[in-house]
């Protein structure tokens, strides 16, 4: 659906910037935009206020920029420069994640020389939803690498 629904949408949204920021901000106020979050980021074990700060968010975003950003997402590929980093990379991937799926976190771990992929539970923002859980990932992923320097010798 992305060359014949969504590349026109965000073309469309481009111009018509202000009409869709009013309209944000009245879905926000109705509690419409919270309902939407919800659904696309989070898996209901977010606190009310994640949620709301997520809605807000959105509605606050200026509509011409986000659709600039969507275009730009959807013709960009990067796959060619994970082959060439040579830097370990922790992926975080989230198990529900509706709009970066988890096949494509499994891709990047494929392409990357030195990765290590671990999912937590949760949705698009599962870095606010399992905070804790993708903290201690990290540490870990830090700790790893301060391993790995104390062992090897620098030159």
């Amino acid at each position: 659906i992305e060359q014949p629904v969504l590349k026109p949408l965000n073309w469309l949204a481009i111009p018509l910037g202000p009409l869709l920021y009013v309209m944000n901000w009245q879905s926000y106020w109705n509690g419409s935009m919270h309902a939407a979050v919800r659904f696309t980021s989070f898996t209901g074990q977010q606190s009310p206020q994640q949620l709301d700060h997520a809605a807000y968010l959105g509605a606050k975003a200026w509509p011409p920029h986000v659709a600039r950003g969507n275009l730009a997402a959807m013709d960009f590929d990067g796959q060619g420069a994970l082959t060439c980093l040579e830097s370990p990379l922790q992926i975080i991937g989230a198990k529900h994640d509706r709009v970066t799926k988890p096949e494509a976190s499994r891709r990047i771990a494929e392409l990357a020389v030195t990765s290590n992929l671990t999912f937590v539970e949760g949705g698009h923002l599962a870095l606010w939803e399992f905070e804790k859980d993708v903290t201690a990932i990290l540490d870990q992923f830090v700790s790893s690498l301060h391993r790995q320097e104390a062992v090897t010798p620098s030159i």
